[in-house]
């Protein structure tokens, strides 16, 4: 009875946000003799592993969608997956592995909403106020819209700064129109993600580009939330909710050992995975009630 008492966290956002969505995943490795079930993400990376894809609501505390798979699953085709579980004026965050324009576009042709990361390398584009033309009137495909560098604005902003942009069309195809968040990193805050990244890239054995250290600087937000709905600065401070699925994902570690696997035969190793989600699901329910 608990745990079916929908009951949820009354907040100044619910005639916007009926669920706030944070879809995200964790991994970690197994003994090598399940890879033929469980296939690691390769690389540099161990040859067997598990992921599990989690979305968590975070106003009624809710697990919505679990699913268990190989390290070597992809989080960006998931997404898509999950589609048709949404609903009006749910929020959706995630972060830059879910990217993917017709997730996008598939959110606003449900009267949802979204806030998400852009990726620093992704072509952005506002409508050009000089458009050229043909002869017989007609306007000229190629002056239509204008490219904008995000690496130019960011050299014009001061730390802990914002910037904003109300529609760009983002993608080569420029089928998305969406608003632009800009916000500059302080010189604490980057110097923590420079590491982080600089580790993470030499776990998985790649090189980073100076473009793309240089844009570690700068987070890029796009969301269809409108300005009289969520100001700059709110949109930044939705986004950061998105780590409450990490603290979850870190209880699962420290306190639940999800990720300690003896090597067992793998129905055992099943059997145990399992029962540790059905137990982290009714724990996690009673906790946030």
């Amino acid at each position: 009875q608990t745990i079916t008492n929908n009951t949820c966290i009354p907040s100044v956002w619910d005639e916007h946000f009926k669920r706030i969505r944070i879809l995200d995943s964790t991994a970690f490795q197994v003994p090598e003799s399940y890879k033929d079930i469980y296939p690691g993400s390769g690389g540099c990376s161990q040859p067997s592993g598990v992921k599990i894809q989690l979305e968590y609501e975070l106003k009624s505390g809710n697990l919505l969608n679990i699913q268990v798979g190989a390290g070597s699953g992809s989080d960006n085709t998931f997404g898509s997956k999950i589609r048709d579980t949404i609903k009006h004026y749910d929020l959706i965050l995630r972060d830059l592995g879910y990217f993917n324009f017709e997730d996008f576009l598939d959110i606003e042709d449900r009267e949802a909403f979204y806030i998400s990361r852009l990726k620093p390398n992704i072509a952005v584009y506002i409508e050009n106020k000089d458009i050229e033309y043909y002869k017989n009137g007609s306007p000229k495909k190629s002056s239509l819209f204008k490219r904008i560098y995000i690496s130019d604005i960011m050299k014009q902003m001061v730390e802990g700064d914002r910037y904003e942009i109300k529609d760009v069309y983002v993608g080569k195809e420029k089928s998305l129109k969406t608003r632009l968040i800009l916000y500059k990193s302080t010189n604490d805050q980057l110097k923590k993600r420079t590491e982080k990244s600089v580790k993470n890239a030499k776990k998985k054995g790649i090189e980073k580009s100076d473009n793309t250290i240089e844009l570690l600087g700068i987070s890029i937000y796009i969301t269809n939330i409108t300005e009289e709905v969520l100001s700059a600065k709110q949109v930044h401070e939705f986004y950061s909710l998105r780590w409450q699925v990490e603290i979850i994902f870190k209880t699962w570690k420290s306190i639940f050992s999800i990720h300690v696997v003896k090597l067992v035969k793998i129905e055992r190793c099943k059997c145990q995975l399992y029962g540790k989600l059905i137990l982290l699901l009714i724990s996690s329910a009673i906790m946030f009630k």
